[in-house]
């Protein structure tokens, strides 16, 4: 009985080693991780500490959430900004040296950049130097860094348009297509956009739609090209490669991906 115990347990350390991780704030008061593969069910019910394929909570009650290149952070309803040190630490440091901010990304160069002060009904795009804000090119609603490091941002303005740059936000450049709600940057060659509830890819200076969702909000995807959308509906789906993978436990408020899922 030992020895298949022991065995038991080798296995599932393996397969542990081999999912992919998932963090998610949720409902705008969580943050957690855990443990999928696409040949589980994506089912992820609340669970306690220590339960893999679940949501785990966090104590910051944040209204947006935002992480790529492996750094997370959070702004709460008043604009403060946080850091967030990964689950099974789960703990968040507020930073009031910012002061207030709208969006904030960890770029490839190791830099923080983010959206702050006011401009056009959107916010001035800046990069913080260790003690103030230094701001760059451009006036926007959202932005995205590149999720493989790379220097290229992606960006909407108040109006939802698309604009993109190669030089971590020293420039843009526009690209026509839709009014987004949402963006995000995955590598040099490619981003996704949502727009009026679909999702479209962007690569080889071709858009195509993700079929299959009609209800996106946002969305998030990592390097390796694992995409998820949050739905009007609250709830978070996983894109298969083939279809869209309703997640359990919806009443999510807002969703990013830099690696593990953060919504």
């Amino acid at each position: 009985m030992a020895r298949k115990s022991v065995a038991r347990l080798l296995i599932c350390l393996l397969l542990l080693t081999w999912l992919p991780s998932l963090a998610v704030a949720q409902a705008m008061s969580a943050t957690g991780s855990g443990s999928w593969g696409q040949a589980i069910i994506s089912n992820f019910p609340d669970c306690s500490t220590g339960g893999v394929n679940c949501w785990h909570a966090s104590k910051l009650q944040a209204s947006s959430v935002f992480s790529v290149n492996g750094q997370t952070y959070a702004i709460d309803s008043s604009g403060n900004g946080y850091s967030y040190a990964d689950y099974p630490t789960n703990a968040w440091t507020a930073h009031p040296e910012w002061g207030q901010v709208y969006a904030l990304q960890h770029a490839g160069d190791g830099n923080l950049y983010g959206l702050v002060g006011s401009c056009s009904g959107a916010h001035y795009i800046a990069k913080w130097t260790g003690s103030t804000w230094q701001t760059l090119a451009g006036c926007f609603a959202t932005f995205s860094a590149a999720a493989d490091g790379s220097s290229q941002f992606v960006a909407a303005d108040s109006n939802g348009t698309i604009w993109l740059s190669t030089n971590y936000g020293a420039s843009f450049s526009q690209l026509p297509w839709c009014n987004a709600t949402s963006v995000v940057s995955v590598n040099s060659g490619g981003l996704t956009v949502a727009c009026g509830g679909n999702v479209w890819n962007y690569g080889n200076s071709t858009w195509n739609q993700v079929a299959g969702i009609a209800n996106a909000s946002q969305i998030g995807e990592d390097v390796n090209g694992t995409l998820y959308a949050l739905g009007t509906d609250g709830c978070v789906y996983h894109y298969s490669g083939s279809a869209w993978d309703k997640l359990s436990g919806c009443n999510k408020t807002w969703l990013a991906n830099g690696g593990s899922l953060k919504v």
